[in-house]
Order: C-alpha cells, then sequence, then structure tokens
C-alpha cells in the first residue's frame, strides 16, 4: 500500500505492508504525473515505518523514483524506519540514486518525536541528530 499527500513542505509519501511490482508501476506514474506540475524545489518526507523489506524489483522502482524526485527538484527528504534492515536497504538505494547527501533516516524506535525531527529537517535543515541533542 502507498499513499502520497501534498504537504506544505512538498509530499510525504507512505508506504506500508509488502508492495509488488504492479502497486509500485502505478505509485512511479502517479508521482511521475504529480511532479509534472511541481513549480520548484520542493522536500519529501517519506513514511515507511509499516513496510516489509522490499524485493529486488521494487527496489528497482524506489531507486527510479528517487532519480525522479532528484530531478523535478528534491531538496531535502527524510525517511522514516523502523528497523535495521529497512536502513540498509534505503541508504543503498539512496547513494545509488545520488540523494544521499540530501537524505536523514530517523528511526522510530530510537526517535519517538519522529515527526518533530522529520520536519527539522525538512523545513529548516536541522540535522536529526543535532535536533536530538536541543530537546
Amino acid at each position: 500500500m502507498y499513499n502520497i499527500e501534498k504537504k506544505d513542505y512538498g509530499y510525504k509519501l507512505t508506504f506500508a505492508g509488502k508492495v509488488d511490482k504492479d502497486e509500485m508501476a502505478r505509485w512511479l506514474e502517479e508521482i511521475e504525473h504529480i511532479l509534472s506540475k511541481q513549480p520548484g524545489s520542493f522536500t519529501v518526507l517519506m513514511d515507511i515505518q509499516n513496510l516489509q523489506p522490499v524485493s529486488q524489483i521494487a527496489q528497482k522502482f524506489f531507486r527510479r523514483g528517487q532519480m525522479l524526485l532528484e530531478k523535478r527538484g528534491l531538496t531535502r527528504s527524510a525517511v522514516v524506519l523502523s528497523g535495521s534492515t529497512l536502513a540498509m536497504q534505503f541508504k543503498r538505494l539512496a547513494v545509488q540514486s545520488g540523494i544521499f547527501d540530501k537524505e536523514r533516516y530517523v528511526d522510530i524506535v530510537n526517535n519517538p518525536q519522529w515527526e518533530e525531527v522529520s520536519l527539522g529537517w525538512l523545513t529548516e535543515s536541522i540535522e536529526p541528530d543535532a535536533f536530538i541533542q536541543k530537546i
């Protein structure tokens, strides 16, 4: 399951459960259509805390989506997740797609204020680790 929401800061992308090839193809097509109307730069909150580890095929779609986001004006991305398996997968994807330097990872286990921490990065460029120290 996926959901795309327009927000003041840009977009919130939510993925949960197990995503298959057909669903990822629909997501890529939908995000491409949405971004074709995007007038300028934006940030993305990607909530994958309820996503199961993704297959190789789904990873290809995520990578293509990340490349598209970058091409269309992505300035920062916060990935909210739970667990090291997804963290490793999405860090590798970010390196491969070229957005690693724009992306930060917020594990809900270590950051109960994950939304506030994520929005700090997206809207004010506050590094998640620095944000936690300020609390």
